[in-house]
């Protein structure tokens, strides 16, 4: 009868879609116990070279002494502040104070009347 084939098909859907769901969680364990697996080596990785990096530091720091460092910042700032102070000395004007800004302000505008004239002048030309 037909309706005993369509049921025996029907549970043989459900079969296939079983074994298809199973199939489909066993390949999603083995991408994540294969992702945990290269997690683990990366981060292994990661701790070996930090531990390289460390020896080397270690290393470079006895090399360095942070008073020494500290003390040749200071001398640095020290020098940098003394080359502004020459070059502020050295950019001073020599003789350039001994006017008297009233005299110069008088004369800029003599000057400017002398200019005005002149324009007035042009006018009056043929």
């Amino acid at each position: 009868s037909y309706k005993q084939k369509a049921l025996k098909l029907l549970k043989q859907k459900k079969q296939y879609e079983m074994q298809r769901d199973r199939m489909m969680g066993q390949q999603m364990n083995l991408d994540n116990a294969k992702y945990a697996q290269q997690s683990i080596k990366d981060n292994a990785d990661m701790v070996k070279a930090m531990k390289n990096a460390a020896v080397g530091l270690k290393q470079q720091m006895k090399e360095v002494n942070l008073d020494e460092v500290e003390d040749l910042q200071d001398d640095m700032m020290d020098l940098m502040d003394d080359v502004n102070d020459i070059n502020e000395i050295l950019g001073e004007a020599w003789g350039m104070d001994d006017y008297d800004e009233d005299d110069l302000l008088g004369e800029l505008d003599d000057m400017d009347d002398e200019l005005d004239d002149l324009d007035m002048n042009e006018d009056d030309v043929p």
